[in-house]
């Protein structure tokens, strides 16, 4: 986002980059340090990406995978942009004003546009496992639909002005400084209502996650792996950098060269990474599940392994219990029951404790299989 403090249109587009405070010199130094921390959370959104499609077994969602391998790909070509702005920065005595400033305040459009999407995207998963966390209840989804549409469509019409920044000539300068001004009034709304948006998020995602006692914080006894997860479930990394981007507004200036240029970096990649970590962390808990199931001695063959469909079905006919006609030997009966034929047993796949969804199991809650 590029919005300004100009008031009275320049006497030339040279005098641009003085009123925008690019000339002060210290634009390049926080773009620098954008960068390093966008590649740090680059670094973290490959390797969640790669473990994710490591891990998948072809017992993935096609549509996630696909998701998860664009996401990637756009993530790559977000910081091929922002090092690209900062070649702009540092060769901008050499370079044509009006094209460089255009570029940058693109630039930081097109970041923005693609966090939008991000963030549509991680709610919409977010508003998925709450459904299914709390037994399918309906009542879930109005809510997140509503906040998820207002923020995306906010940002939408945000980066639908930012796209018609128009070509710096003469005469183009008496009317830029009421398009800068309506600029930073449509941002400031998108941030505003994205905060308000992520805050409510993150308090009902913090309170489900406690009371439910599902995800790894509360079946991995690692210190590290709790906090991680806390962090993540709650989506704490956005959160925090949109708070601190909102609070900043009131400085004035321009966000193309103070600080904030720093958190117009990393912003829309936290939300990718934040939706990554959560694909990883169920299938890490699939994993969990499959260990304790291969623990438990339910079966005598080999192929005891966790079929979640079964499990389902299983579920479905009451409280974790039910009586089926085994599949094979050593594999889940379509009842819970295992081994061969006809039998009565109760599903070793833990459920929560402290779960509203009294006897639904965690696969049914969390893991997102289908029939």
């Amino acid at each position: 986002m590029a919005e300004s403090e100009i008031t009275q249109a320049p006497e030339s587009v040279a005098a641009l980059w003085a009123e925008l405070g690019v000339n002060s010199g210290d634009a390049p130094w926080f773009l620098a340090v954008g960068i390093i921390l966008q590649s740090f959370v680059l670094q973290a959104i490959l390797s969640k990406t790669i473990d994710y499609f490591d891990r998948s077994q072809k017992r993935e969602n096609r549509w996630f995978l696909t998701g998860a391998g664009l996401g990637t790909a756009v993530a790559l070509a977000m910081i091929v942009v922002i090092c690209c702005q900062a070649r702009v920065m540092i060769f901008r005595d050499t370079m044509d004003p009006s094209s460089a400033i255009r570029y940058l305040f693109v630039g930081d459009i097109v970041h923005f546009l693609f966090g939008g999407i991000f963030h549509l995207a991680m709610g919409t998963y977010y508003a998925y496992r709450s459904y299914e966390i709390l037994g399918r209840k309906v009542w879930v989804l109005p809510p997140f639909g509503l906040l998820l549409s207002a923020q995306f469509i906010t940002s939408m019409v945000a980066a639908g002005n930012g796209f018609k920044f128009p070509h710096l000539d003469e005469s183009a300068l008496s009317t830029l400084p009421d398009f800068l001004h309506n600029s930073s009034k449509l941002f400031k709304i998108w941030t505003t209502i994205t905060m308000v948006v992520d805050g409510i998020i993150t308090l009902f995602l913090a309170v489900l996650l406690f009371k439910t006692n599902d995800g790894i914080f509360s079946r991995d006894g690692k210190a590290f792996k709790k906090l991680l997860s806390v962090i993540y479930n709650t989506m704490l990394p956005p959160t925090i950098c949109i708070v601190a981007y909102q609070i900043s507004t009131s400085l004035g200036h321009s966000p193309l060269v103070d600080f904030r240029k720093i958190l117009n970096c990393i912003l829309p990649s936290l939300y990718f990474q934040t939706l990554m970590y959560l694909l990883v962390e169920r299938q890490t808990i699939r994993k969990i599940v499959d260990a304790k199931l291969l623990s438990s001695g339910g079966g005598s063959g080999p192929k005891q392994i966790f079929d979640p469909k079964l499990e389902l079905k299983a579920v479905k006919n009451g409280n974790g219990h039910g009586q089926g006609k085994g599949q094979t030997q050593g594999q889940v009966g379509a009842g819970g029951g295992f081994g061969t034929g006809t039998g009565m047993g109760l599903s070793p796949y833990p459920s929560s404790p402290n779960s509203p969804v009294s006897g639904k199991m965690y696969a049914d809650s969390f893991l997102n299989v289908k029939d």
